[in-house]
């Protein structure tokens, strides 16, 4: 799971970075963007920075607005942000409204001396990808971030406009089920399995203002693999148990144990890892060691049987 920072200006690409937003969840990643931190106490500008700084990799998404200027500040906090951004040296991924998309003339600036600038600094720095919808621009993004985590590298390569559809915009590679009495060692499980450079889904922060049973239902029909994790509470979970058989069913689930319960009959025949006794930051335990190799046997699987 990657930190993403997301960059634009707000009113003109409201639409585009909600679509980039719920991409982001599909795949799993920690979305950074300014409507998750608005009631904080912090300036905006500097929370911006601080953010910006404190991410793995950041999405810029212009269009024909440059935005506004701090006082005291030469440039637009968007381009504040690139400029944080590049100082860290952390990725950046470039989008462009094309050139020939049609745009209100309300989001246009009268003058476009300043937004036409750094769009040519954009173009000259960076390889960038144009788009002209909100559906296409969250799966060249999807596409880019998938790519960077798969392969772990810092290299970005921007899909070309229209190269894939939107269907196809690649899901996570793990969808996490559990109860949300255990939300603390689900969080702690989400986090070693991204440490194997795997992307994961997980209900935690899914953005205000979204349908969550949309949110999840895209995710567990687009993930690779379904890893439940079983308690009391999740054996009394309406929603784990739907999960589940779902990840039976396209037989893509992998069960763990992380309290003493017995498991639902339907869902027995699969051997669960035991996590019972797992604690972060040790050796892994012979468990959770069974845990990543069954989600790396699934995801290979489902895979080798999509090629």
């Amino acid at each position: 799971m990657a930190r993403v920072f997301i960059s634009s200006t707000t009113q003109d690409l409201k639409d585009y970075r909600e679509a980039v937003y719920v991409s982001l969840r599909r795949l799993g990643h920690e979305s950074v963007a300014v409507e998750e931190w608005a009631a904080r106490a912090e300036p905006p500008l500097e929370r911006c920075l601080a953010d910006i700084r404190a991410s793995d990799i950041a999405v810029f998404l212009v269009g024909w607005r440059y935005g506004y200027i701090p006082p005291d500040e030469r440039y637009s906090i968007t381009e504040l942000e690139f400029r944080a951004a590049r100082e860290v040296g952390i990725p950046i991924l470039v989008f462009l409204v094309a050139e020939d998309a049609p745009w209100p003339a309300r989001y246009i600036d009268d003058n476009r001396d300043a937004i036409r600038r750094f769009r040519q600094e954009l173009l000259e720095q960076y390889t960038v990808s144009f788009f002209s919808a909100p559906d296409e621009l969250a799966t060249q993004v999807a596409v880019s971030l998938y790519d960077w985590v798969a392969t772990g590298t810092r290299k970005i390569s921007p899909v070309p406009s229209g190269e894939i559809p939107p269907a196809e915009a690649p899901g996570p590679d793990v969808f996490l089920s559990y109860a949300h009495e255990d939300v603390d060692i689900a969080q702690r499980i989400s986090e070693r399995i991204g440490l194997e450079k795997l992307s994961i889904f997980w209900d935690r922060t899914i953005p205000v203002g979204f349908r969550w049973d949309d949110i999840v239902e895209a995710a567990l029909d687009a993930s690779k693999c379904v890893v439940v994790l079983w308690s009391p509470a999740a054996r009394e979970s309406e929603w784990v148990r739907i999960e589940a058989t779902e990840g039976a069913e396209r037989r893509i689930l992998v069960p763990a144990l992380i309290k003493q319960t017995k498991i639902p009959l339907r869902f027995r025949q699969i051997q669960a890892a035991d996590l019972l006794g797992w604690e972060p930051g040790v050796s892994d335990t012979n468990g959770m060691q069974a845990l990543i190799s069954a989600v790396r046997r699934c995801i290979q699987a489902t895979n080798h049987g999509s090629a």
